[in-house]
């Protein structure tokens, strides 16, 4: 990749600070739920048992550096929060500069809308959810690698092979769930090349070749983990299940389209999408129409046919960890290539037609709808911002009322309570989000003193108490469930304090 020019340099600053603005507030600090597993369980285990476990090489790493140097939770969450936002916006630039490859955009207005169409490829509905966990650095590493990885698989030298098994084994490394990302930039470049389908199909394989080599070595590292800290990976592959999954993914491909994880109006992702089909449709058959010659009718059917092929690819390439497992299945941070779509649907225009002309009211049409597409989804980030950042206080003053009901009840009993029960109430993960807050299903606003991996961590990081766990009999289960205030959800038996968690 060429050293970035003056104008690239430019757009990098003003798109890094237009980011800054969107994330304003995760930029002093905000808590995932996971965040608590790490404050509870240290940055050492974490790195081992969730990070190296996982194959999650460079996570662990940094979370053994902020181990050594004793860096406090919130430090730590801002610094890989604008890391995150540093390396996001490169792979903006990245993008746009693999995309003038192929088409030379001299216009700065036209350079701006490229620009644009890429920040909001990058920066899509799901992307929101990489940029709430504390990995969000290494989820943007991984964006960064597919992408280097698929422009050089299209290159198709030796050489170019071999850097594009090691960029995929790093991305890899990075983080996995992000790898619908590497095929649907790797099926977009090959469109853009002008290749023919027996050169796409061709691409398409050794996409699938690289991949599985760097999947191999990728596991290769989880085992040696295994095998060094006799930890057990709990997101294994699970051959038997594999034909199960897909048909459980089928039978809620419509849902998770609809839905788009809670973290987008409902329906309104695959509104655009439509709208956006519709217009290109009316487009390409107009132009058709016009022009009989058999070589450009001929290729407007090809753009037609790559369009449609683009939303169908992104759809199942977006599912391709949950064939291998269903954790996570809900998560929007797995569906990249989903959440990208608009965005490749558009770069693949620019491209292939006269879009950025602006000539004729179908072109207009699509750059506006484009923009507003834009729009929606930056107001929605800092709506969803918003969101996790009032259930963070909300889950603060929970946590401060649990405090002083134990201290209550240490004052009247005389006792010293030193442990904690979590009792997962199942079925009912509404509980789990506060009312006053309307937002159930939107998995960044999930309480963390309702969940399940959570609870423990942030009772001890706000009451600082080093609360033990402790395991329970079916009867103590019993005994707290007939005795507790539904409403409060937790209650002090002896020296352990239950408490009820609704998120698993």
């Amino acid at each position: 990749m060429k050293k970035l020019n003056k104008l690239d340099k430019v757009m990098f600053i003003i798109i890094v600070l237009f980011s800054f603005c969107i994330f304003s507030g995760y930029l002093v600090g905000h808590f995932a739920a996971d965040t608590f597993n790490i404050i509870n369980i240290g940055y050492e285990k974490y790195a081992i048992n969730y990070s190296l476990t996982d194959g999650r090489v460079f996570m662990a790493f940094i979370g053994f550096l902020a181990n050594m140097l004793h860096m406090p939770i919130v430090i730590y969450i801002i610094v890989l929060q604008i890391l995150a936002i540093v390396v996001s916006c490169y792979c903006v630039i990245v993008l746009k500069n693999i995309i003038l490859k192929y088409k030379n955009i001299e216009n700065i207005t036209e350079h701006i809308f490229l620009l644009v169409v890429c920040y909001y490829t990058i920066f899509n509905f799901s992307y929101f959810e990489n940029m709430y966990f504390v990995e969000c650095f290494v989820m943007s590493l991984s964006i960064l690698f597919y992408i280097l990885a698929a422009d050089k698989i299209i290159k198709n030298s030796e050489v170019d092979n071999i850097k594009a098994v090691i960029l995929v084994f790093l991305g890899l490394i990075s983080y996995q769930g992000t790898i619908s990302a590497f095929f649907i930039f790797v099926v977009l470049f090959s469109m853009l090349n002008n290749e023919k389908l027996k050169a796409f199909i061709k691409s398409f394989i050794r996409s699938i070749l690289i991949f599985l080599l760097g999947f191999f070595y990728n596991n290769g590292c989880i085992i040696i983990t295994e095998n060094i800290f006799h930890t057990t990976q709990t997101r294994g592959i699970n051959l038997g299940e594999i034909f199960l999954n897909i048909k459980f993914i089928i039978e809620r491909i419509t849902i998770v389209l609809k839905n788009t994880a809670n973290l987008f109006p409902k329906n309104l992702y695959i509104t655009f999408i439509i709208i956006v089909s519709i217009l290109v449709c009316i487009k390409i058959i107009m132009k058709m129409s016009k022009k009989s010659e058999n070589e450009n009718y001929r290729k407007n059917l090809i753009i037609l046919f790559e369009q449609f092929t683009i939303i169908i690819l992104s759809i199942a390439f977006a599912f391709i960890p949950s064939v291998i497992n269903l954790t996570g299945f809900w998560s929007a941070r797995m569906r990249f290539s989903i959440g990208a779509i608009i965005g490749i649907l558009f770069i693949h225009l620019i491209v292939k037609t006269d879009i950025l002309k602006r000539k004729g009211i179908l072109n207009k049409l699509l750059i506006i709808i484009f923009v507003i597409y834009g729009i929606i989804n930056s107001i929605n980030y800092v709506y969803l911002i918003k969101l996790n950042k009032q259930q963070n206080k909300l889950d603060e003053q929970y946590t401060y009322s649990i405090d002083n009901y134990i201290s209550d009840y240490e004052e009247k009993n005389k006792i010293k309570v030193t442990n904690i029960s979590i009792i997962l109430i199942e079925d009912n993960v509404d509980k789990a989000y506060y009312e006053e807050m309307n937002c159930e299903g939107v998995g960044t606003a999930v309480s963390s003193v309702r969940t399940e991996w959570a609870s423990q961590g942030i009772i001890n990081y706000y009451t600082n108490r080093n609360l033990k766990s402790k395991e329970v009999t079916d009867q103590e289960i019993q005994d707290y469930l007939n005795k507790v205030d539904k409403n409060k959800g937790y209650l002090c038996i002896n020296d352990t304090l239950y408490i009820s968690v609704y998120m698993y």
